[in-house]
């Protein structure tokens, strides 16, 4: 049975990423991206040794490939999810300086782009494709569904696709059954502030995956 994964993002403390990762997250991410949950090199340094062999993602939206790559050997990150390109030739440069596998972030219109899916289909240095809603775009029901159906086409085109898009405990089970993704990415869903994760909806969160993975394969 394929086995679910779950990334849980926007991580700024040493305890919270070892309450994640003891809980059972597979990945964890911290962001350099300017955000409310922007952590320091240090900082991410820091969550990086509470958690040796956790796999860390680095969100990126802006940077030369050579900063990036500074940033991810001087903390030890595991893969790069870059925000904000569509572009294959930028995914392949920070393959390159960095060495680590790329997380493309697209949203359904970008991955809609057939040169775009072909790309990501083709380049060995793309681990999964991560989709998400656009910054601008509330998470509406019709806007999770259009999300979930270009998943959907993309785990059908042969991508491993890691779905966002505000996902919380309480939708997990509708998002599994109709996206069949690959990993579940979440952030504010499990927060009790901006970078501060809440010990519950952490624990609720990783249960309604593992429960509706269960239930999916039965």
């Amino acid at each position: 049975m394929r086995r679910l994964r779950v990334k849980i993002c926007g991580l700024t403390r040493p305890g919270d990423a070892r309450l994640c990762h003891v809980a059972g997250a597979d990945f964890l991410g911290v962001i350099f991206a300017a955000s409310p949950r922007q952590v320091s090199r240090s900082q991410a340094r820091a969550i990086r040794d509470a958690v040796p062999d956790a796999q860390l993602v680095g969100v990126f939206t802006e940077g030369h490939a050579e900063d990036i790559a500074a940033i991810v050997e001087s903390v030890g990150l595991d893969l790069v999810q870059l925000h904000g390109s569509d572009s294959p030739e930028r995914w392949q440069a920070v393959y390159r300086a960095a060495g680590v596998p790329v997380l493309p972030a697209l949203t359904a219109a970008q991955v809609g782009e057939p040169a775009v899916s072909d790309a990501v289909r083709s380049d060995p240095h793309v681990a999964c494709l991560l989709l998400d809603l656009p910054k601008e775009e509330h998470a509406t029901n019709g806007a999770r569904a259009r999300l979930w159906e270009a998943a959907l086409h993309c785990r059908a085109d042969g991508l491993r696709i890691v779905l966002a898009g505000a996902l919380d405990a309480a939708v997990v089970p509708v998002a599994l059954a109709a996206a069949r993704p690959y990993s579940l990415d979440v952030s504010r869903g499990v927060k009790s502030a901006p970078g501060i994760k809440d010990p519950t909806r952490v624990r609720r969160f990783l249960a309604a995956a593992q429960e509706a993975e269960v239930i999916g394969a039965s």
